[in-house]
């Protein structure tokens, strides 16, 4: 129970905005998501034992496709979509869809680029930061070492994702 609020809190916000998104109704979109969570909560939906923050966008998007699939053509048309509407609706599914994949593709490599590149020490740091969402201090009263040393390891992975992914940032 306890973490799959935590999952909730960190992740719907990104499933409520793919979802918005795909079915142009904030309750709808609220409902998608908050089924996928009561899913989670009553054993009926599994997670994978390694599921990146994708795996939650990738989830939303596909409730909601398969919320506009089920839609009759009289329910569209009451939730004030026209047929013509639903086509462009497609068309920019698959655009949204496209640009999803790519988002969740350079998150991958990013993972791996962090797990198989980064010094260990660093690895660690950005992991426990940035996946397990803790602060400075814990991260330092659990590696026994000071707040700067944590600072100094996030800035050097910081610095080796910038400039492995977006280099011409880095003059």
């Amino acid at each position: 129970m306890e973490r799959i609020e935590q999952l909730f809190r960190q992740h719907y916000s990104k499933m409520f905005l793919v979802s918005r998104m795909l079915l142009g109704n904030e309750e709808t979109a609220r409902d998608v998501v908050s089924d996928i969570f009561a899913a989670l909560l009553d054993g009926t939906l599994k997670l994978p034992s390694q599921c990146s923050d994708g795996y939650f966008v990738v989830l939303a998007r596909n409730r909601s496709l398969n919320h506009l699939r089920k839609m009759t053509t009289q329910e569209k048309l009451k939730a004030g979509l026209s047929l013509d509407t639903s086509i462009d609706i497609s068309h920019t599914e698959d655009k949204i869809v496209g640009e999803i994949d790519q988002e969740i593709s350079k998150l991958d490599q990013m993972l791996s680029f962090i797990d198989s590149e980064l010094t260990p020490q660093t690895r660690k740091v950005v992991n426990m930061h940035y996946r397990q969402k803790l602060t400075y201090r814990e991260i330092s009263e659990q590696l026994n070492i000071s707040e700067a040393v944590v600072y100094k390891h996030l800035a050097q992975g910081i610095k080796r994702i910038k400039e492995r992914f977006n280099p011409k940032n880095n003059g």
